[in-house]
C-alpha cells in the first residue's frame, strides 16, 4: 500500500493547525488580536490528516510561526533528531565532512579496513542514531545533484556487493538518477514526476505506524509514503550521494536540521 503526491498547499494552515492540535480557542484568540481575516474551509483532503498527522503537525506549526510571528514550541509528538553520519559504515570512496553531516563521492578508495559495518560496492553510509519506536524527522539537502538515494534501512541489511534497495531488503528509499528519474524504491518501484525535484527531502519515520515519508522540504509538498505492517528491528537513516561522475555530481548530500525557534 502507498500514497503519493498529496500536497499540503490546497490546505489552510490555520485550520490545519487547530485540526491537529485541539487549539480552536488559541487560534480565535490570535485571530481578534491580529485582525486576520477569515480563512476557506479546508477541502475533503484534509480526511488524510490522520494518517499523515505527523508531519502535518511540523508542517502547520512551521506555516503558523511564518505567518503571525509567534514563538511557540513545534509538535511534541514529533522528534527531530540531530542525525550525524557514521563513518564506520561509510564505503571507502566516501568523503564526509568533519561534523558528520554531509556526505560525496571523493573518487579515491582510503584504505581502511572492510569491515562488516561498511559498505563495500555502494557508495552508501548510515547515520549513528537509530529507531525502534517513535515518530522521526529531518531534512537533506541535495541541491541540484542529478544522483542520489536517501530513506532508512534496517541494521540488518547486506552491505556487501550490489544490493537491491526494496522494503523486502530492509530498504525504505527514493531515488533520483540522470536528474530527471525520481524512484521511489518499493515492491514494484514507482516513479514519481512531482512539479519540480525538490532541493531538500524531508524524510519522516512513524515507526509504530510503519510509515516512511518523504516531502519537497522547501514546499512541503508530499512526494511518497511506504506503509509497512510493522517494522521489526533498529533503522538508521541511510544516505547515498552517488558517483561523482566527472564532476557532475560532485555537490555533497548535507544534513540539516529543521528550525524549530
Amino acid at each position: 500500500m502507498h500514497h503519493y503526491f498529496f500536497s499540503y498547499k490546497y490546505i489552510s494552515p490555520p485550520l490545519l493547525f487547530m485540526c491537529v492540535c485541539g487549539c480552536v480557542p488559541i487560534w480565535q484568540r490570535i485571530k481578534q488580536q491580529r485582525n486576520i481575516p477569515a480563512f476557506p474551509v479546508a477541502p475533503r483532503s484534509c480526511q488524510m490528516l490522520g494518517q499523515f498527522k505527523g508531519p502535518l503537525q511540523y508542517v502547520v506549526w512551521r506555516e503558523m510561526r511564518s505567518a503571525l510571528n509567534i514563538a511557540f514550541p513545534p509538535p511534541l509528538s514529533v522528534d527531530f533528531p540531530p542525525i550525524t553520519l557514521d563513518p564506520e559504515t561509510a564505503h571507502p570512496c566516501l568523503v564526509l565532512s568533519d561534523d558528520l553531516t554531509s556526505v560525496r563521492d571523493g573518487q579515491i578508495r582510503r584504505d581502511v579496513v572492510d569491515t562488516p559495518l561498511r559498505f563495500n560496492y555502494c557508495v552508501a553510509v548510515l547515520g549513528c542514531q537509530s529507531f525502534c519506536s517513535g515518530k522521526h524527522y529531518w531534512e537533506v539537502e541535495v541541491g541540484k545533484k542529478p544522483s542520489w538515494t536517501l530513506g532508512l534501512a534496517y541494521v540488518s541489511i547486506n552491505r556487501k556487493g550490489k544490493i537491491a534497495a526494496s522494503p523486502g531488503n530492509g530498504y525504505w528509499v527514493i531515488r533520483l538518477r540522470k536528474g530527471v528519474e525520481l524512484v521511489a524504491k518499493d515492491t514494484p518501484p514507482h516513479r514519481l514526476c512531482p512539479t519540480a525535484f525538490p532541493t531538500r527531502v524531508g524524510v519522516y519515520l512513524d515507526y509504530s505506524g510503519g510509515l516512511v515519508s518523504f516531502c519537497d522540504a522547501s514546499t512541503m509538498d508530499h512526494l511518497y509514503t511506504f506503509v509497512s505492517p510493522r517494522f521489526t528491528g533498529r533503522l538508521f537513516p541511510y544516505f547515498c550521494p552517488g558517483l561523482c561522475n566527472s564532476g557532475e555530481n560532485s555537490t555533497p548530500l548535507k544534513i540539516c536540521h529543521p528550525p524549530l525557534l
